[in-house]
């Protein structure tokens, strides 16, 4: 016993939270402002503790010891017990992505632990506030911790447990589960001490309960190994979105590196994974070493992201990379010439999200191109714009799909040059949103295409068309256009099950595919063609002329139908129009119909109706027709044909 308290407990536990702050300290980190907090916080509970094994040893010599020695000790250490607490509800807090000091509307939050610290110097003038110490007749003194503040310390413990797990729950979803179940056994393990520590009293227990805690949490919360990528010694992912949490609270510059290795799937086709390995070992080895102070991440693969400490550093890294990869990579007796296209710039400030900043250097990096060259990125301003309004055109369509308004369909007429009148329409989406306005398509399908979204924009564009299809027997046919996306994987029963819900023959539906979708994905389309064919769908080929375009695709593809694209017609020059002149000629002597997109005016007309265009659609006709509009036309068209 050490002035009539059980310090024991408490020393067990110094002892142990010193190992675990050493190791801390010396574990593999980026300076994040939840580490240094971390840090401070193991240090504040490690002063906290000696500080109350120093307390009982001044109280075990009271009446040895000047009396100064006494109140300084045990001041610091109630100074100590009101700031801790406070500590551990920021530091929750900042884990959760919402430190009370960066928002003012909570530093309300800091007020108890403000008014127990400050209570602990007027117990210096004011005596018996939280502790006294009084001098007997017999010159004996007597150590007395009865003071109404000091019950405060229990009240102020209580109330940052309690907000600690009301500002989890409020901001789970900025928190994993295991860093959420973490928290409450945090909380549960400190309320058992004191539970424990209150009645017994003599026996310290809130030192080692905290410890006990944050031994939890270190594992957990600040697991240094789940920041570090096993498999070459560089930080991970998930280090990298700590990290860029971080740069975003802080709202410095930050200087990047973006480096990408080729070659390193052809080492392991030829020598096998476990050589691939090695020298991605040793090539991670080579970027930590090139500068002191920079933070090595490997995103996925062999992709890499160096975020330099100094723009001087960067431009080191940037050099450095390149002239290394200029040499054969050597591991044992094998020897491989790798390349790598790097990226360095200075990244702008104003990030809202992780999400963001990753968006920018993808953007960034694709702009740059794989070339295993250097490349310095000067404007990223200009990227950064288009990153976010990428970001709120996605968000747009999500909103779009949820609440069911935005988009509408758009009909344009197709003619029959034989029979002088309208066969079919091309169903056109369109998409108005109350913040964004009118989204050109080639915006919002692109989007949609890059986050996953265009199946469920097909989804509701064959239902919409379909619907109109029931609703309008007078349109003998409709074409409706598919996502390249719907190409990654068989979705023929899911569009199956949509066409099922409406009773539309299917002879009156064809779908488009573009070239694009069919040369990168062939198998795929392939397989869907001849399932719904035999259900009696047809198909065109879109856009035929624009970019992978091959007379392989029509031929070997069950294509009924060759849309060739507006840019062959819109080309004013001889050879363009010798050129679009053999290609109709050519389908039509394979027996393949063609639409001719993008005819303006009756010269177009003229030209491409005696080369044998079997349909025409453009702005000489029609325009793309909202709905209304389209069913008036379609309406004076049935008109028509009655009187004649």
């Amino acid at each position: 016993m050490l002035g009539g308290y059980n310090a024991y407990f408490e020393m067990a536990a110094l002892l142990f939270l010193t190992a675990m702050t050493l190791r801390f300290f010396v574990s593999p980190k980026f300076s994040s402002q939840a580490n240094r907090y971390f840090g401070i916080f193991l240090i504040a509970v490690g002063i906290d503790i000696a500080l109350d094994i120093f307390s009982c040893i001044t109280l075990e010599f009271i009446n040895e010891w000047p009396l100064w020695i006494t109140v300084a000790g045990n001041t610091l250490f109630y100074c100590f017990q009101a700031v801790i607490p406070a500590l551990m509800l920021t530091y929750i807090q900042l884990k959760a992505g919402h430190p009370c000091l960066r928002d003012k509307k909570q530093l309300w939050l800091l007020v108890p632990g403000l008014v127990l610290l400050l209570a602990q110097f007027v117990n210096l003038i004011r005596p018996g506030l939280v502790f006294s110490i009084d001098t007997q007749p017999d010159r004996t003194r007597v150590f007395s911790n009865g003071g109404p503040m000091n019950a405060g310390l229990y009240l102020e413990a209580a109330f940052y447990l309690i907000m600690t797990v009301v500002q989890t729950v409020r901001y789970r979803e900025n928190m994993t589960d295991s860093e959420r179940h973490c928290v409450y056994t945090f909380v549960l393990v400190v309320i058992a001490a004191l539970l424990v520590q209150i009645p017994t009293g003599s026996i310290l227990l809130t030192g080692s309960s905290m410890v006990l805690a944050l031994f939890i949490m270190m594992f957990t919360l600040q697991n240094p190994q789940a920041m570090v990528d096993k498999a070459c010694g560089t930080f991970n992912y998930n280090a990298l979105m700590a990290f860029i949490e971080n740069a975003i609270a802080e709202n410095k510059p930050q200087y990047i590196v973006s480096i990408e290795v080729e070659g390193i799937g052809t080492i392991d086709r030829s020598l096998g994974l476990v050589a691939g390995n090695q020298y991605m070992t040793e090539i991670c080895r080579f970027f930590r070493n090139i500068v002191p102070g920079a933070w090595v991440f490997r995103i996925i693969g062999a992709r890499f992201l160096i975020a330099a400490p100094t723009r001087e550093a960067m431009w080191v890294i940037a050099s450095s990379v390149e002239e290394r990869f200029r040499e054969p990579w050597h591991i044992g007796h094998s020897s491989s010439n790798l390349s790598a296209t790097v990226l360095y710039l200075q990244m702008p400030g104003g990030f809202t999200s992780t999400g963001e900043f990753i968006s920018f250097v993808d953007e960034a990096t694709a702009r740059m191109g794989r070339d295993g060259q250097r490349h310095r990125l000067e404007n990223g301003h200009s990227i950064l714009e288009e990153v976010r309004r990428r970001q709120a055109v996605e968000e747009a369509i999500r909103d779009v799909l949820r609440e069911g308004t935005g988009f509408s369909l758009n009909y344009q007429p197709v003619y029959s040059a034989g029979e002088q009148r309208m066969y079919s329409a091309e169903a056109l989406l369109r998409m108005n949103h109350p913040e964004l306005g009118r989204v050109a398509p080639d915006e919002f399908i692109r989007v949609a295409e890059h986050c996953g979204l265009a199946p469920q924009i097909d989804a509701w564009v064959i239902r919409s068309a379909c619907r109109f299809l029931q609703e309008h027997e007078e349109l003998e046919h409709l074409d409706i256009n598919l996502s390249g996306a719907e190409f990654y994987h068989d979705s023929t029963g899911y569009i199956c099950g949509i066409l099922n819900e409406f009773d539309v023959a299917p002879s009156r539906i064809c779908f488009e595919i573009t070239e694009t979708a069919s040369a990168q994905h062939p198998e795929t389309v392939r397989s869907f063609m001849e399932t719904m064919l035999k259900k009696g769908y047809s198909f065109a080929l879109d856009d035929f002329g624009m970019g992978y375009a091959n007379i392989a695709q029509v031929l070997h593809m069950p294509f009924r139908t060759v849309k060739l694209d507006r840019s062959l017609i819109c080309e004013d020059s001889e050879s363009a129009r010798t050129l679009l002149g053999s290609l109709l000629g050519m389908f039509a002597g394979i027996g393949k119909q063609t639409v001719t997109e993008g005819v303006e005016n009756p010269e177009q007309l003229h030209f491409v109706t005696r080369r044998g265009a079997t349909f025409i659609q453009g702005y000489y006709f029609s325009r793309p027709l909202p709905e209304k509009e389209f069913v008036e036309l379609l309406q004076k068209q049935a008109y028509n044909n009655e009187e004649s």
